[in-house]
């Protein structure tokens, strides 16, 4: 148990455990005047931080670990040097299960293997308050004030709905009729109506129905079809009622903050000009695509083109050189054009100074690369992503320089964008790792009664109690479009209680995006389906595949055929499977438990992979590019033990987003379902990252089993 009495006060954390972190404790030196303690202090920096007591008797046959902490300064740089890649981990085992008191009650101190020092950075007063009333507060549940999905629907005409829908797809017309005239509550009959006068082959409507359907339900979801049909058999009649309402499109849509710019040349062109500026962008890019970056060049740098192109459009066009450059090895051209061109246009263009970076970098110019990363924190069109990359790269450089303090300030930096992918590794690195609320979005009494009170509310809880579940979605989404907050976030709630997945991240999405509050239990849900027979590979893993190939829509289809929850091509299918999902069989893809059997066998059989070889980097690179690319891209790398440094040069664009998202997915999930993250231990200390599964084997004592 824990004691903790605010900033400046003492906190002793005891925690019982079978092992050691990663196989051993942080060595240290030992203090004559605290005998049996271990001390790290004593170097100051300006600021507040934390001093660290690491004691370790026996107890019983376990080691026990204490760490009492202070208000003071700083650490000790000579000792910690001592102490590379190691990390000296602070427990808090409050009122929950212990699993779960591993992970959601955690700071470290992570030692970093660039900097050779353990970052126990100072923190502001009011980043210590946030973290000590997280600390100091027991694990919420995920249902904590929830209420049951409330019935709005007698249990009679609950049944004589259910009836209806079900005879009048058989095309039963007399018996559904018969049934309506039992009902006692209409509060569907919009919906019932609108199947019938929307069948595909057993009822052909009339003018006169739809428009009075659309007299009646304008703002229900299926009104846009509705009016369409209803303009086609109009004839001379008067034009119907035209929808109402908005609706919100999309699923498992997330949020990124990023405005971007959008260029109007400064040239003063006519039509058959702007014609063939669209012709030489589209050749430039052709031939870069193609591994010439050269024969690009040759198009950019003729008399034509600057003619056409004013100064922004050839600078774009020369950053794309400039990473075709870096990404083909000839990082000497990508460094000149890349500067060339953010020298001049990288306030509109971010990407010339990430190329420019990377390629400093990658040649040992660090004080110029570290220039252009610091460069992106600066930058209003970057997304957020990169201004986190940025800043962990440039902080990377101060380490390995010894400038902890400006590491420090940049780090920080890189942590404002909590869910990105270099964000969750500084965040690590500052040994802050419970800055996200997991409280459910609860469907509590309150938001139980808006929806109530709105007319696509309750709708949809009618729905929803007789398993109407597309209908149901379809209300959510048009009560999420109201400018009412409140019935937003009761929509929202009715969403994640219901288990509608990627409506769920979908709607997390769109109030992030409508207002800046980001609800993060929405944006990484929990999805109710499970793989035949049962998870074999971590599930955090699984969703984090499925949350970024499908955004958890089982009916997704890429252009290139992938289908399903993961996003399988039937011939991967078939080969995993040993069947052939050929013809009629492919829609099997789309059976969520078909689907996610199959995507986690796929999962373990790239693991075992040579070239994978249970790696987590070399895992995504295979999944999205697939196992004969990874290995080109393996041995153009072979030289370099960066893993940081391996992602950033993947020739790939889609897969080098897909595996910083899906890694991003993989620790958010982590972290939401309490459990460890090593592969962020490891990379953020600069190691290569390996898959080690947190729920097979995993006891009451919560210690990892490795695969």
């Amino acid at each position: 148990m824990a004691r903790f009495a605010g900033r400046g006060a003492e906190i002793v954390v005891n925690y019982l455990t079978k092992r050691t972190m990663h196989g051993r404790y942080a060595a240290g030196r030992q203090c004559a005047a605290t005998p049996a303690k271990w001390l790290i202090s004593e170097k100051s920096f300006r600021g507040t931080g934390f001093c660290w007591y690491i004691s370790l008797p026996n107890a019983g046959g376990h080691r026990t670990l204490q760490v009492a902490t202070r208000n003071c300064f700083g650490i000790q740089t000579r000792l910690c040097r001592s102490l590379v890649g190691e990390r000296l981990v602070l427990i808090e085992a409050l009122q929950t299960s212990l699993p779960r008191a591993i992970s959601a009650f955690r700071r470290t101190v992570f030692i970093t293997a660039l900097g050779a020092i353990a970052l126990a950075l100072p923190v502001t007063d009011a980043q210590a308050t946030k973290e000590q009333a997280a600390l100091s507060a027991p694990a919420a549940s995920d249902d904590a004030g929830s209420v049951k999905t409330p019935t709005v629907l007698s249990k009679r005409d609950a049944e004589l709905y259910e009836q209806i829908f079900v005879v009048q797809e058989q095309g039963r017309w007399k018996d559904a009729d018969n049934l309506i005239s039992r009902l006692s509550d209409d509060l569907l009959m919009g919906h019932v109506q609108a199947q019938r006068y929307l069948h595909p082959t057993a009822y052909r409507s009339r003018y006169k129905e739809l428009k009075d359907w659309l007299a009646l339900y304008a703002d229900l979801p299926e009104a846009p079809t509705i009016y369409k049909l209803a303009l086609q058999r109009r004839g001379n009649a008067t034009y119907p009622k035209k929808p109402v309402g908005g609706y919100v499109n999309g699923a498992g849509y997330d949020y990124e903050d990023i405005r971007p710019y959008y260029h109007k040349s400064t040239k003063s062109l006519s039509s058959a000009q702007r014609s063939r500026v669209s012709v030489l962008k589209r050749r430039i890019r052709q031939r870069i695509g193609g591994g010439w970056p050269t024969g690009a060049l040759e198009v950019l740098e003729a008399l034509e083109t600057k003619r056409l192109f004013d100064a922004y459009e050839q600078d774009e066009s020369r950053t794309s050189i400039a990473s075709g450059y870096y990404y083909f090895g000839k990082p000497d051209l990508a460094l000149r054009h890349a500067a060339e061109a953010a020298k001049r246009s990288g306030k509109y263009l971010p990407q010339a100074h990430w190329t420019a970076g990377l390629t400093a970098w990658r040649l040992g110019k660090m004080d110029q690369a570290h220039d252009h990363f610091v460069a992106l924190t600066k930058n209003d069109y970057a997304s957020s992503w990169t201004r986190s990359a940025g800043a962990f790269w440039a902080a990377r450089i101060d380490l390995a320089a010894g400038r902890f303090v400006e590491a420090d300030k940049l780090l920080q930096m890189a942590a404002e964008y909590p869910r990105s992918f270099y964000g969750l590794l500084a965040l690590r690195s500052l040994g802050r790792d419970d800055v996200f609320d997991w409280d459910s979005l609860a469907l509590d009494e309150n938001r139980a009664n808006k929806l109530k009170l709105d007319p696509h509310g309750r709708r949809a809880l009618a729905l929803i109690q007789i398993d109407r579940r597309e209908e149901a979605e379809q209300e959510l989404r048009k009560a999420a479009a109201s400018d009412d907050a409140k019935l937003r976030r009761a929509a929202l709630a009715l969403a994640d209680s219901a288990n509608f997945a990627s409506l769920t991240m979908r709607l997390g999405g769109y109030i992030a995006q409508k207002t800046g509050e980001v609800i993060v239990n929405a944006l990484y849900p929990i999805p109710p389906w499970a793989p035949e027979g049962g998870y074999e590979v971590d599930r955090a893993l699984i969703y984090a595949l499925m949350r970024q190939e499908s955004g958890f829509n089982a009916e997704a289809r890429s252009h290139a055929g992938a289908r399903g929850l993961m996003q399988l091509m039937p011939a991967t299918a078939s080969y995993i499977g040993n069947t052939r999902y050929r013809g009629e069989k492919r829609a099997e893809l789309y059976e969520p438990e078909v689907n996610l059997s199959l995507g986690q066998k796929y999962v373990d059989h790239l693991l075992g992979q040579n070239g994978v070889d249970n790696g987590f980097l070399q895992l995504m690179a295979a999944y999205n590019g697939g196992i004969g690319n990874l290995g080109r891209w393996q041995k153009a790398l072979k030289d370099n033990e960066d893993p940081l440094y391996f992602i950033e040069s993947i020739p790939s664009r889609e897969t080098r987003l897909f595996i910083e998202r899906v890694m991003a997915n993989l620790w958010m999930y982590r972290s939401r379902l309490g459990q460890d993250s090593p592969s962020l231990d490891r990379l953020a200390a600069g190691k290569w990252p390996v898959y080690q599964s947190q729920d097979l084997g995993a006891g009451d004592d919560g210690l990892t089993a490795e695969r």
